[in-house]
């Protein structure tokens, strides 16, 4: 370069430390340029089995590399020394993280029987900070989904109860209401306490979660911590009133998890149904919407239904797998049916429509019906 060349032309050269490795080129949006500029936390967190995420307080981003057939070069402003070139840049997808994780992770200490409290307190459930560091999720993510799982929290530790013990302390508070003669909306708390034998505040917890007034503790974490009862109209602290409709469908999960193997006629399980509940209480098939469904019980018969038990959780978290599984249990939905069985799986900016016509088409039945089948 000469005086002459023109003063907007700049030499470029390579540093000495080229190539500078401790760089990368991260595409963001402006959402993540906002966190950056005002140094709130973003955090990456890998796996040994899954890809690397960036979190921010709300949201959860996969990062993967963009590749391009130019070579871009960071220079540094002040020295227009190159400090590396590279071919590829990191982007960032917003996705729903897979917090199913988080479920295996949580009952894999889930509480069986009232003896688990006997052993170290320390080996119960996770605190806060580990279920952090382990799940790739943002942290409301993880608060949101602790509270979706009925999590407690016991000394500062986050707890669940297998089923099987949450579906006990219930049925031992219904025979304690049968008992002693105790309306549903009427349940003494400290003689379900006296009576049963069981910790204080795994009753509290069960009475909680099946009552019609829920009032979980702003821990910070997501999880809930009983301070009394599930409260009635007078405020009476010792006091629960059990939710119908939760008594309802926990009465309905019993017969649909004992006949999971081989599916119930939809007049059988009714009339099962009815048997299992105070006369007061009149079941609803709409109760079970994400719970079951109603199919053919046979293909000579298609008029005749059976009740189909369906346990959202363990379906498949990849999309295309989910809609393969549910197609293969019925060959048509409504849309209003399969909702509630795809909703966790629909990509943030998605709708529903627009999900579910990626895997799979409309159609219209002789009746008028319209459902959807698969594409596949």
């Amino acid at each position: 370069m000469t005086p002459n060349d023109d003063d907007d032309t700049k030499v470029i050269t390579f540093s000495s430390d080229y190539p500078d490795t401790d760089y990368r080129f991260l595409e963001a949006n402006q959402e993540i340029l906002d966190q950056i500029k005002n140094n709130k936390k973003l955090v990456i967190k890998g796996s040994l089995t899954d890809e690397a995420v960036l979190c921010t307080d709300d949201k959860t981003f996969t990062i993967r590399a963009g590749h391009t057939s130019n070579s871009m070069l960071l220079v540094s402003k002040d020295t227009n020394k190159i400090k590396v070139a590279l071919q590829y840049h990191l982007e960032l997808t917003e996705i729903q993280p897979k917090l199913n994780v988080l479920k295996d992770l949580l009952y894999s200490k889930a509480i069986d029987n009232s003896l688990d409290f006997e052993d170290d307190e320390n080996l119960l459930g996770f605190s806060f900070d580990e279920i952090i560091d382990r799940i790739q999720s943002s942290e409301k993510e993880i608060q949101q989904y602790l509270l979706k799982l009925n999590t407690l929290i016991y000394k500062n530790r986050y707890i669940v109860l297998s089923e099987n013990y949450e579906f006990k302390i219930l049925e031992l508070i219904l025979s304690e209401a049968t008992i002693g003669a105790w309306k549903l909306d009427n349940i003494p708390i400290d003689k379900c306490i006296e009576n049963i034998r069981a910790p204080e505040f795994i009753i509290k917890h069960c009475l909680q979660l099946y009552s019609k007034q829920k009032s979980p503790t702003n821990s910070g974490g997501g999880g809930e911590e009983i301070k009394g009862g599930g409260g009635d109209d007078n405020n009476d602290e010792n006091i629960c009133s059990l939710d119908f409709n939760k008594v309802c469908i926990f009465r309905a999960k019993q017969l649909l998890t004992l006949s999971n193997k081989s599916n119930m006629k939809f007049e059988d399980f009714m009339d099962n149904w009815k048997d299992t509940l105070p006369i007061e209480i009149q079941p609803n098939f709409s109760m079970l919407k994400g719970i079951a469904i109603l199919i053919p019980s046979s293909s000579t018969n298609p008029k005749e239904k059976s009740v189909k038990f369906i346990n959202e959780s363990i379906l498949p978290t990849i999309p295309k797998a989910r809609f393969k599984e549910l197609f293969q249990i019925s060959t048509r939905w409504s849309i209003d049916d399969i909702e509630p069985f795809i909703k966790s799986t629909i990509p943030p900016g998605n709708s529903l429509e627009q999900f579910i016509l990626t895997y799979s088409r409309p159609i219209t039945t002789s009746t008028g019906e319209k459902m959807i089948v698969t594409r596949f």
